[in-house]
């Protein structure tokens, strides 16, 4: 009977030794697991972006809730276009190389300063420059640098234009107020107007300020324009010479639009009559 004891012992030390081992090899597979699978660069369900560029104005977006719409809430009120934003987000969400940022050249990655910053919920992502291969782009946050695909810098560069839905009117107009003699005033064709580009108004940089100096003052109107919905918005129209622009009401932004998009069109003059002969 003591044999049978000591047998029966053993058997137990020797099942609680193979959990152990078990439960060891368990451990170091979920810690190396741990250690090289990605995390996303952005927290999870954010509901505010702050994009932030050398001298030029903030770009924010906003959503009320995990479901909810994004929009852009600054420097005006625009819609985004959706197909726009969420590759950049997906761009973000990890997977690519990465390395603890006191191990990167920060000023040869670009990132001393960097040329963008996101902020999500303030979680603050720098922007850097591309890798060697040209197809990469170094991203960091305090504790590390990923490298993302580059095509992410004309979303985070392009500014409103980038991520905002380009028609000039999302609602249905039904009247226009204003427009005066020079200026186009059929509904449909004001319905079907898509900016060129989306900018904060009035223009920075000196292209755009000179482009701006250009517009005639005189050329500067003021219309009201009329919903289906019964709604009413207000609109500056200026005509330039390189350009014509549809103000937002707050003056934060505005669409530009090709030079004789808004202008009547000029009379046709009648065809010449043929020449007679004697």
């Amino acid at each position: 009977m003591a044999l049978a004891a000591r047998r029966r012992r053993w058997t137990v030390i020797a099942m609680l030794l193979l959990v152990a081992a078990v439960a060891a090899v368990a451990a170091v597979a979920v810690r190396d697991g741990s250690g090289h699978a990605s995390t996303s660069l952005i927290p999870g369900d954010p509901r505010r972006l702050t994009i932030a560029r050398p001298d030029r104005a903030y770009t924010v977006l906003e959503r009320d809730g995990p479901d909810g719409d994004w929009r852009i809430t600054s420097p005006c009120a625009l819609q985004v276009e959706p197909r726009r934003l969420s590759p950049l987000f997906d761009a973000l969400a990890g997977g690519g190389a990465r390395y603890p940022r006191d191990q990167v050249d920060g000023l040869g990655a670009g990132l001393q300063p960097p040329l963008a910053t996101l902020s999500f919920d303030g979680t603050a992502l720098s922007i850097g420059g591309t890798d060697l291969s040209g197809e990469r782009r170094y991203v960091a946050t305090d504790e590390r640098v990923e490298l993302v695909p580059e095509w992410i810098w004309p979303l985070v560069n392009g500014g409103l234009s980038a991520l905002a839905v380009p028609d000039v009117f999302t609602r249905t107009l039904i009247s226009i107020e204003g427009t005066g003699d020079g200026l186009d005033a059929d509904v449909s064709h004001w319905n079907a107007l898509q900016a060129s580009q989306t900018i904060a108004w009035p223009p920075a940089g000196p292209a755009h300020a000179q482009a701006h100096a250009q517009a005639p003052a005189e050329a500067a109107r003021r219309v009201t324009f009329g919903f289906e919905d019964g709604g009413h918005a207000v609109r500056d129209i200026v005509l330039g010479e390189r350009f014509e622009a549809v103000v937002h009401e707050d003056g934060g932004c505005a669409h530009l639009l090709a030079p004789g998009t808004l202008r009547t069109a000029p009379p046709t003059a009648p065809p010449a009559a043929p020449p007679t002969s004697d």
